[in-house]
């Protein structure tokens, strides 16, 4: 096959020695020590950049980390994200241990958190684990490569922290390869998403760990989902590869102020800690670090072995298959041909079309049902294995009727009742599927190709050791089909049971209401690819020894107790909240106020004591555009009296005219340290030549943001042309903060928002004004642009040196 690489002593046929080898490992990460990495973590709440927490989190990493031998350094910068018009001040931690050569291996996590909880999962438990991994490998004797931990700050507004660490002269010239720990949940298990660029050393390295758990078809999701981590920017240096793993189970404490301590479990972090030993340890073995720069598919098995081969041989090796799979199909037709003629062929493919649509009809139903006279869009996140149980029950009542409805059927309508038939009727759905993977998921594809091949091999040779009726030997075929059952199931249903509950935590949290076809589509999906192998074992052998009255009472029975149970069960519950947002926007210059609420289920549903006589109506956008909230399907905005209460921040802002061109300074001071978001926003259609921001244009208007403004302000630069000095009256200074109007002491919503069973995401925006002093004093001189002027309006400006705070210090 296209696998290059793997381990184990004979692969796929000694499962119990494969099941064995990974038993008589002693650990060296001790996984109380990085309990109490996470609980020192997380013990001052959000570490949100910036803040006091993340403060206190970075000087109890560089404590432990030179307490473990290594040379600890601060990477300060404010760290842009052109693309966003974003700029954070970031503070990464670059700890390394020499090795023999100057080359390095990292383990990359990231210490702060969202602004609305501790970050147990993300990312307290890849830091931990990092520490952890760095006081056993920093143990070791003369490594062969250095040893490099690459903590970033910024990670939540954006990756600053790894946009910055990609200009550290150091980190550019040493790092060769890296290992980055992320979460999604706080759980098990703990899995390989993403690999590259090319064949990463790293890649061949967890192949060969003791307890593998990952495949390349979760890369081809993860590609196409809206998300991004640290590994996206530092897989971007040159001449460097990496392997990305998180923690995926439990997500429903992600991003939310539930994601403490107390939910990473001991399971997840000694398997991450394995792991990243294990990664390593064969890293430091290899004579060298450079990438294959071909692609690769890899998967893991029973998280005790790993394939890694080449992309390009696993897709013209699918291709091949593809075809033997038509090719056996042709074969199965000729059989059926002559065992029952025409005939035969036409009833089996209807009664397949009958069964699939059925089966599909009855996916769908089931979650119509249980979302039908719910007040709840998502009445199953809580508790998806009830619905999933009913959709079981289901799928398993509906084909038993169809099975009733095929034997009583008149001789010449019944289908074929050998294996082949069922083939004849699943071959063409998985080619289809192989063909559609090889096409738009080459990385995927070996979860058809590999069946498909079993198939191919096992099965349809069996056909010419039939023999002739009225006895004909099915037995070879049907035993070819249960090692096609043990091939299949082995590469699908360990991950399917993990999939299921992640796909409901995240699609849970995503801007959309999850559509009803959407668990069906999954179902039927899987459906196709388990069943037909066991179906192919029982059909023609499996005989009903229960009455046909008992059989259907019973299904009744199971499935009004399921669907039952799936109807009642609670939404959401106080450890598995809903997700909302809550934007409160004060615009001091046009004198309006308003709330905004956003979540993926209907209605507003707060509490008593909010505002009165205010009338919620749905909205199409927020107000303010860039906005670190979570957008969600459903908007919700009231406006209400704008608020009595200070200005948060003194503006000063002053022009200079030349001829040609207008320079801008406008310098922002927070009141309190609290408000540390802060945009310039300029008037319609004015773009900057230069700017000392990032920024970009949204709504029509372009913005720059710094996220963790500093407590003595940022003052921004920036250049126009002297044709539209005049509309700069326009301009809007935009201040943010987490805490919203109102409060309740210690936390961030007032009393009439609080819900056990909702966690919440939190903005309070002002929007200022702003008057510009006129000054004849010359301006600073700037240097050259680094970018050509755009012949039309653009949406990012070119970048100018950093002008001095109001402290007098110059951003790094």
């Amino acid at each position: 096959m296209f696998l290059s690489s793997w381990r184990g002593p004979v692969g796929l046929v000694a499962l119990g020695g494969l099941v064995l080898a990974g038993c008589a490992r002693t650990d060296r990460f001790n996984v109380r020590n990085a309990h109490a990495h996470v609980e020192r973590l997380t013990a001052s709440g959000s570490r949100w950049s910036g803040t006091p927490a993340n403060e206190k989190a970075r000087a109890y990493l560089i404590e432990t980390l030179q307490l473990y031998g290594f040379d600890v350094r601060i990477q300060e910068a404010d760290a842009s994200w052109r693309e966003a018009g974003v700029t954070t001040r970031v503070a990464n931690i670059i700890a390394i241990k020499p090795g023999q050569q100057q080359d390095a291996i990292a383990i990359v996590s990231h210490y702060d958190s969202v602004a609305w909880g501790p970050g147990g999962g993300d990312d307290a438990l890849g830091t931990a684990v990092a520490l952890e991994s760095a006081r056993v490998l920093g143990a070791r004797t003369a490594p062969r490569y250095a040893l490099m931990l690459l903590i970033t700050d910024g990670e939540e507004h954006g990756m600053m922290g790894a946009r910055a660490l990609v200009d550290d002269p150091e980190i550019r010239a040493r790092l060769k390869t890296f290992i980055n720990l992320e979460s999604i949940g706080t759980d098990s298990p703990f899995v390989l998403f993403e690999t590259g660029p090319g064949t990463s050393p790293a890649l061949r390295a967890w192949a060969a760990a003791s307890r593998p758990r990952g495949g390349s078809y979760m890369q081809s999701i993860y590609d196409a989902l809206p998300n991004d981590t640290d590994f996206s920017i530092l897989k971007q240096l040159p001449g460097v590869s990496g392997i990305n793993l998180a923690a995926t189970g439990d997500g429903y404490t992600y991003h939310t102020d539930r994601d403490r301590a107390d939910r990473v479990t001991t399971r997840v972090l000694a398997r991450a800690g394995q792991v990243v030993l294990d990664v390593v340890d064969g890293l430091d073995a290899r004579a060298s670090l450079t990438p294959d720069p071909r692609p690769s598919v890899y998967f893991s098995l029973l998280d005790r072995v790993a394939f890694v081969g080449s992309l390009r041989t696993a897709v013209v090796l699918g291709w091949i298959i593809a075809i033997l799979g038509v090719l056996s199909w042709v074969a199965t037709l000729r059989h059926l041909t002559r065992s029952g003629g025409v005939g035969n062929l036409l009833t089996t493919g209807l009664w397949a079309l009958i069964a699939s649509g059925a089966v599909l009809g009855a996916l769908v139903a089931a979650v119509w049902l249980v979302r039908t006279g719910r007040a709840e869009l998502h009445p199953w996140f809580a508790a998806p294995w009830r619905l999933f149980t009913f959709m079981t029950v289901m799928v398993v009542t509906v084909t038993w009727m169809v099975r009733r409805l095929a034997s009583v059927a008149p001789a010449a309508f019944k289908p074929d009742g050998t294996p082949f038939g069922v083939w004849f009727a699943a071959l063409p759905a998985w080619v289809a599927l192989l063909i559609f993977a090889l096409r738009h998921a080459p990385g995927a594809s070996y979860l058809m190709s590999i069946p498909m091949l079993a198939v191919v091999v096992l099965v349809v040779p069996t056909s010419w050791l039939v023999g002739s009726e009225p006895t004909p030997r099915t037995w070879p075929a049907r035993v070819g089909s249960i090692l096609v059952v043990i091939i299949t199931w082995m590469l699908w249903a360990p991950d399917l049971l993990t999939l299921l509950p992640f796909a409901v935590t995240l699609l849970g949290r995503m801007p959309i209401v999850t559509p009803t076809w959407a668990y069906p589509s999954v179902f039927f999906l899987a459906g196709i690819v388990l069943w037909p192998p066991v179906l192919a074992v029982l059909v023609g052998r499996m005989r009903w020894r229960v009455a046909h009255g008992i059989a259907a009472g019973t299904l009744m029975f199971a499935l009004v107790v399921t669907g039952v149970l799936a109807w009642v069960a609670p939404a959401f519950t106080v450890e598995r909240p809903q997700q909302r947002s809550a934007l409160f926007v004060d615009d001091r210059i046009r004198g309006a106020a308003s709330w905004e609420l956003h979540g993926n289920e209907p209605g507003v549903d707060i509490g008593p004591g909010a505002p009165a006589n205010v009338a919620w109506q749905v909205a199409e956008r927020s107000s303010v555009p860039g906005s670190e909230i979570d957008r969600k399907a459903h908007l919700f905005r009231a406006s209400v009296p704008p608020p009595a209460t200070a200005v948060p921040a003194t503006i000063m802002a002053t022009i200079v005219r030349r001829p040609g061109d207008a320079d801008v300074e406008i310098t922002v001071t927070p009141r309190d340290a609290e408000w540390q978001a802060v945009a310039i926003v300029l008037p319609d259609s004015i773009v900057p030549t230069r700017s000392t921001l990032a920024g970009r244009t949204r709504a029509g208007r372009w913005q720059a943001w710094h996220t963790t403004m500093p407590s003595d302000g940022i003052t921004w630069r920036g250049t126009v042309p002297a044709s539209q000095a005049d509309r700069l009256a326009g301009t809007e200074v935009w201040i943010a903060r987490v805490r919203l109007p109102d409060a309740v002491d210690g936390e961030r919503v007032p009393a009439w928002l609080r819900a056990p069973h909702t966690a919440w995401m939190t903005q309070h925006v002002v929007m200022l004004g702003l008057a510009f002093n006129e000054s004849t004093e010359a301006p600073a001189p700037m240097t050259p642009l680094t970018l050509p002027l755009p012949s039309a309006t653009p949406s990012v400006a070119s970048p100018l040196p950093p002008a001095a705070t109001p402290s007098g210090r110059v951003p790094r």
